[in-house]
């Protein structure tokens, strides 16, 4: 079973867990603006053992306050059934440009899987 985690997103970051199986072999993840402004970027790492078949994707550069869109793949193609995820997330509001009085109001960050 392959399994896509979002979260730790802050306004110019988010982190992406992922698990997969012995057979699916490395994680690839493509990300973008979920209004498809901007094309897709793609990090891979591979999925050993000794961690369990799990990683974490760090994606850096992101804009505050954006909706992103992610899919996540394995590069063995003979895996069955073929395995992959998508998912949505929004980073975090950019605190410094925030007027002083709102800056004590709670953030909210969400995710979908």
């Amino acid at each position: 079973m392959s399994n896509l985690i979002i979260g730790d997103v802050t306004p110019t970051t988010a982190r992406i867990w992922v698990r997969g199986e012995k057979k699916t072999g490395n994680a690839k993840l493509r990300y973008r603006p979920a209004d498809g402004s901007a094309p897709w970027q793609t990090l891979t790492t591979p999925l050993e053992p000794f961690r369990g078949y799990t990683a974490i994707f760090v994606l850096e550069g992101l804009e505050p306050s954006r909706d992103y869109e992610c899919q996540l793949s394995y590069t063995n193609a003979k895996s069955k059934p073929p395995l992959a995820r998508a998912g949505t997330f929004t980073t975090a509001p950019d605190v410094r440009a925030t007027s002083p009085s709102s800056s004590r109001a709670a953030t909210t960050r969400t995710s979908k899987c």
